[in-house]
């Protein structure tokens, strides 16, 4: 039977609820919350959740069950109202263990700011409060703050923080880790043999409400699955893209923007106005970074990135001096099934070639 929540009668607010999560709200505490809930359901749930975290490594024939069973889990847990910061997910184990958990459910990312409230406190003078750091953190042997959001976080993003905490005397492990990859691991619990008896078989629909919470009310995808469409012109840019075995495809103009981590490229044509493209190739991710029009000049004329950047500045000029260009490596070429599929919009097309990789 269908449920839904809002007025009758006003398709805008009217909502369909598919998953028993939904009913305490669609925000990012709602997500940690039920995350949080999920977690301290099941022990190995939990021990393969800080694993794909970084927290425990994967040692053949290390079991980590016992070293976490009875432990605490906390969500907005807020020690002193005054400092620290109120933490989405805190999960401890009497003087084993202590994870801070900073979550984003849309495209940012925590700040170094953000991530020191919650270690390294300063005074109005910028001097770190190193009682306060020992009394949130002295007890523990394991230390490990860990942001889950939805965009890749680069490895350097907090080498500051990194470096302040190492000059303080205070171990703490900085690791960064993705919804697309929370959302794998739910996958492969879901998919696991379904039991039988009723606590196990209680447990398995839990996971899949989970699941369902995350693709259908927060849109969480596998990364490694994404695929960027771009539209480009057919008789230049889709050479560049396409005709080598190394392809490229140049993006400029945009300061302050950065492409989702996806592993996948189509590049497609089709007329300006229309909403129907048509893509042959799916080409392979091999490299994403930010650069600029001097600087790709600068390189070797022989080298590949300049001479495909040479055929399109052909068409865009202005990229020549341009100081924010987005740049893809392209690497294996994956021909499409039903050659030159069809897709309009963002959607269309998309699941097909999503199942595709998938196989």
């Amino acid at each position: 039977m269908k449920l839904s929540i809002g007025k009758r009668g006003h398709d805008e607010n009217t909502l369909e609820l598919k998953s028993l999560f939904r009913l305490i709200g669609k925000n990012e505490d709602a997500l940690t919350y039920s995350l949080g809930y999920l977690i301290s359901r099941n022990t190995s749930f939990l021990v393969e959740f800080l694993k794909i975290c970084g927290v425990f490594p994967r040692t053949r024939g290390v079991r980590y069950n016992k070293k976490v069973e009875e432990g605490e889990i906390h969500l907005q847990e807020l020690r002193d109202k005054s400092k620290g910061g109120r933490k989405d997910i805190t999960i401890e184990k009497s003087d084993f263990l202590r994870v801070v958990i900073e979550a984003k459910v849309d495209g940012s990312i925590p700040s170094s700011q953000q991530l020191a409230k919650y270690t390294l406190t300063k005074d109005s003078k910028g001097v770190i409060d190193l009682k306060f750091l020992q009394k949130e953190w002295g007890a523990f042997k394991n230390r490990h703050l860990v942001t889950l959001t939805r965009a890749e976080v680069s490895a350097n993003e907090y080498s500051g923080l990194k470096k302040e905490l190492l000059h303080s005397g205070m171990d703490i492990h900085i690791h960064s880790i993705q919804w697309g990859d929370v959302l794998n691991l739910v996958d492969r619990w879901t998919n696991q043999k379904n039991a039988t008896n009723g606590q196990a078989h209680l447990w398995h629909e839990l996971l899949k409400e989970f699941r369902l919470f995350l693709k259908e009310d927060y849109d969480m995808k596998y990364f490694a699955h994404e695929v960027i469409f771009v539209q480009v012109l057919k008789n230049l840019i889709y050479p560049i893209c396409n005709e080598d075995p190394v392809g490229y495809y140049f993006d400029g103009g945009r300061k302050d923007f950065t492409y989702p981590p996806c592993l996948f490229f189509v590049p497609c044509y089709g007329q300006k106005y229309k909403a129907s493209k048509t893509a042959e190739l799916i080409r392979r991710i091999d490299n994403y970074e930010k650069s600029s029009g001097p600087e790709i000049l600068k390189k070797p004329s022989t080298h590949p990135m300049r001479k495909a950047f040479e055929k399109h500045t052909a068409k865009f000029s202005k990229d020549v001096r341009n100081e924010h260009i987005h740049v893809f490596t392209l690497g294996a070429k994956i021909p499409i099934p039903k050659v030159k599929q069809k897709f309009s919009g963002p959607n269309r097309g998309y699941k097909n070639i999503v199942d595709f990789l998938s196989e």
